[in-house]
């Protein structure tokens, strides 16, 4: 995909802290109307958690399955290939 290249590409110049070690594409974009956003744009983190808590978790312990996005990236480790 070219969003998992894109990622790879970034990473490759960027300190190990600095990048970018997961990455998901969501059903949907985050908006007002649905809740995910201030009406000055801002993240409400705790709405956003909730409504995607499968999809965090998917991302933060590295489980099976998509927990519904589209798709779920992962940088490769130093080392892999």
């Amino acid at each position: 995909e070219e969003i998992d290249r894109a990622i790879e590409q970034v990473n490759g110049r960027l300190s190990h802290p600095e990048q970018v070690k997961g990455w998901a594409i969501l059903p949907g974009s985050l908006s007002v109307e649905g809740g995910h956003l201030t009406p000055n744009l801002k993240l409400k983190r705790q709405v956003v958690a909730q409504q995607f808590a499968a999809i965090l978790d998917a991302l933060y312990r590295g489980e099976s399955g998509l927990g519904g996005a589209l798709h779920i990236g992962r940088a490769l480790r130093e080392g892999a290939a």
